[in-house]
């Protein structure tokens, strides 16, 4: 645990923090791309009518084996409800033609960030080893970045975990000495 508390504590908490990213940053990023794409197809807002969503099916070639849950979501029409996993599945098969080029790209960056929270969520213990965790946030957040989230915001989650820890840290080595263990 010294030399930065990169032990067993901090690691139960680091896909916390990992998932805090992704429902804090990745989500809302994928919600902004779909309304920009809807826009630049449609020429107008998103508003969650029954006519938008009949639009979109033309627009998103929707695989079929949908599961329950995000049929019952995206039926829902409201892209705020939308998980991370659904707003993949319509970004990923957009045909759209406007912003082929842009769209090609922010689906690679998409993908990649999918694999990560995936690799985050289904980690065999839940506990990410420090190492991995600086690995996924740099990844992650490079990613959000050039998806156009702030980086800045992002680092405050990264601040509050350190601050958590760091004071634990020090509250727990400055009792050892204090009670000589």
């Amino acid at each position: 645990m010294e030399g930065g508390g990169s032990g067993g504590e901090e690691s139960d908490f680091n896909s916390f923090y990992l998932q805090r990213l992704f429902l804090s940053f990745a989500n809302p990023a994928l919600r902004t791309i779909f309304k920009r794409r809807w826009y630049n197809e449609t020429q107008k807002l998103w508003i969650k009518s029954k006519q938008d969503f009949n639009q979109l099916v033309v627009l998103v070639r929707f695989p079929n084996n949908l599961k329950s849950k995000q049929q019952l979501s995206l039926q829902t029409m409201d892209e705020e409800l939308w998980d991370m996993t659904l707003l993949n599945i319509i970004l990923s098969n957009w045909r759209g033609t406007v912003d082929a080029a842009q769209t090609k790209t922010e689906n690679a960056l998409i993908q990649q960030l999918v694999q990560i929270r995936n690799e985050v969520v289904h980690h065999a213990d839940g506990k990410i080893p420090q190492a991995l965790f600086d690995q996924l946030w740099n990844a992650s957040t490079t990613i959000l970045i050039e998806l156009g989230q702030d980086a800045d915001e992002m680092n405050l989650i990264l601040v509050k975990k350190r601050n958590k820890f760091s004071s634990r840290t020090c509250y727990f080595y400055s009792c050892r000495s204090k009670f000589k263990f």
